[in-house]
This record gives structure tokens, C-alpha cells and sequence, in this order.
């Protein structure tokens, strides 16, 4: 071909863009008459006017690459995948795993619980509530207090055997018992004094008589238990010392100590039975038999002392 002949135009196929060689069969970018699809060689930059191309395994997020001298039309975004969507929306829409359901069946159970709960308060109150009212209903009768059982009585005292001997200085028995008493602040009182009966060590007390007629300040009681009714009697051992110098008074009595419960009266001359046991009447009693020394006087003036030492009881039914 000489110079200056233009060469003639290929019959098919698109001319190829200078400095770039364009493969055979590659057809024509779509929409862009006369361009053939041009692929660059590696290393090779793409002409001016080659159309934007991403390379494959481009991230989603890199730049579009851009050609020097060209501002190119920013690209717009790629449409979002479900996946990108789900995890920008916080999760919306997405099926719950495994914890997610541990938790909401854990709460499910303690909302149950509470409820349970809340229902058997509810009940056992309002159980409480009907007893209260029945109990207010109740009948006066039905809310009186029970009454205690009986007491059972103390064990009755035990009797004598007899002959039973009681006194100063004598062993207590069973059911006996001997005792000084003072009626009054001003009375004498006992003093001690010896000649009693022997098996009493001896001893006997004395004091002195008012003087005045039925005036009874100091007395001393021999105690005799029988524990039924029986006829009793006894005998009186006067003390061998000098105050035994007059006229006894003695009285005899039941269960009572009272006046209006005497059962007897009997006047021992000490003075003369001195160490001697006097024996004296028989009395019907119910439980006990008592026998009070006074110190009355056995006449007007009469200030003679008296003694009390032993007492001899016998009583049968």
C-alpha cells in the first residue's frame, strides 16, 4: 500500500481505539454504538474514554477507581443485602436463637409463679377474714371461758397413834403439835423452866395469872389429830417445880379455837399434884381434840404462876 492511500475500511467490526488492542469477538458495549468491549491488559491503564469498571473481588466499601483528569459521577450505593438491612435495623425481624427464647420462658415461669402466690394469699386472707367473722357471730354461750377442772383438796393431815403424847421438848409426832400463844401485849409470856417429864428432857414453861376475872392474856394448846369421830380423853403432867403454885384453868376444844366452840373446862390445883400425871373427863370430837392451859385466874386477885409441860391423849371411835 503507497503512501498517502487511506486503507480501506474493514467491512465488519468497529475500529479499534489507538493504543488499545482489541480482542477479537468481543461484542459491542450495549447502548454504546460503535464501542467494542475492551478489556486492559494487566498493568496497562484504561483509555480516557474506556467505560468504569469495577474489578472483581472489589469490596462493597472501596472507592471507585477513578480516571486522572476525569471527575467522574459518584456511583450509587449498592442496594442493601437482607443480611446488611437486618444488621443496621438492630435486628428487626430476625427469629430468635436459643437464649433469647431461655429467657422469655424464664420470665413465663416467674410470672406463673407470682400469680400462684398472689392467689394463695389472696385465699388463705380471705380464710382468715370468714373465722374472724365467725367468731364474732358466735353465741355469748360458745365464747364463755372453759372452766378449770376441779382442784384436788390437799391431802389431809395425818392422825395421831394413840396414845399420843405431845409437850414441851417432845419429839413432834404425826398429828400432834404443842404451842405457846399471847392474846395480849401486855401479858407475862412463858419463861422456861425445868420439872417437866423426863422423856421431854425435862422441861416445862411457866407464866403468871392476870388476876382479874376473865381476862386471859397468854395460853398454851396441846394438839391432838383423830382424822374421824371419837371420844377422847387425857391426862395432864404438872411440871415438879415451884411455879406450879395454884389453880389451872384448862379448856378443851374441837376443830375450833373459837369461844363458842369449846367443848370443856376442867381446873387442875398444880400446887398440888406437882410430878404428877392427872387424869381428866372424855369429850366427843369430830377430827381433832385440843386442850388450851390459861393463865386465868382461879379467883379475884388470883396472880399465881402456872406451868405447862406434857399431855397424854387417848381417843377410840
Amino acid at each position: 500500500m503507497g503512501h498517502g492511500e487511506e486503507p480501506p475500511e474493514q467491512a465488519a467490526g468497529p475500529r479499534a481505539e489507538p493504543g488499545v488492542r482489541a480482542e477479537p469477538g468481543v461484542r459491542a458495549e450495549p447502548g454504546v454504538p460503535g464501542t467494542p468491549e475492551v478489556r486492559a491488559e494487566p498493568g496497562s491503564a484504561p483509555p480516557p474514554d474506556a467505560p468504569e469498571r469495577w474489578p472483581l473481588g472489589t469490596p462493597l466499601t472501596s472507592p471507585v477507581p477513578q480516571t486522572p483528569g476525569i471527575s467522574a459521577a459518584a456511583p450509587a450505593p449498592p442496594a442493601d443485602s437482607g443480611l446488611e438491612a437486618m444488621l443496621r435495623s438492630g435486628g428487626a425481624g430476625r427469629r430468635p436463637g436459643r437464649p433469647t427464647l431461655v429467657v422469655v420462658a424464664a420470665v413465663g415461669i416467674f410470672v406463673a409463679a407470682a400469680l400462684t402466690v398472689s392467689f394463695l394469699m389472696f385465699a388463705h386472707l380471705a380464710h382468715i377474714g370468714r373465722s374472724a367473722h365467725s367468731t364474732h357471730a358466735a353465741s355469748p354461750r360458745a365464747s364463755r371461758p372453759t372452766p378449770s377442772p376441779a382442784r384436788t383438796p390437799p391431802a389431809a393431815p395425818a392422825a395421831a397413834v394413840f396414845p399420843a403424847l405431845a409437850g414441851v421438848g417432845c419429839a413432834v409426832l404425826p398429828g400432834t403439835d404443842a404451842a405457846t400463844s399471847t392474846s395480849s401485849a401486855v401479858g407475862d409470856g412463858w419463861i422456861n423452866v425445868g420439872g417437866g417429864w423426863p422423856e421431854c428432857g425435862g422441861k416445862a414453861l411457866a407464866t403468871r395469872k392476870t388476876g382479874t376475872a376473865d381476862i386471859v392474856q397468854d395460853t398454851f394448846t396441846w394438839t391432838f389429830r383423830v382424822g374421824h369421830p371419837a371420844a377422847c380423853t387425857a391426862e395432864i403432867f404438872v411440871a415438879a417445880t415451884d411455879p406450879s403454885s395454884g389453880l389451872a384453868t384448862y379448856e378443851v376444844f374441837g376443830d375450833s379455837l373459837t369461844p363458842g366452840a369449846r367443848l370443856g373446862r376442867f381446873v387442875v390445883n398444880q400446887a398440888a399434884a406437882k410430878g404428877q400425871w392427872v387424869p381428866e373427863g372424855s369429850w366427843q370430837v369430830r377430827n381433832v381434840l385440843r386442850i388450851t392451859l390459861t393463865d386465868a385466874p382461879g379467883y379475884p386477885g388470883d396472880q399465881f404462876h402456872v406451868t405447862a409441860s406434857a399431855v397424854r391423849a387417848t381417843c377410840s371411835h
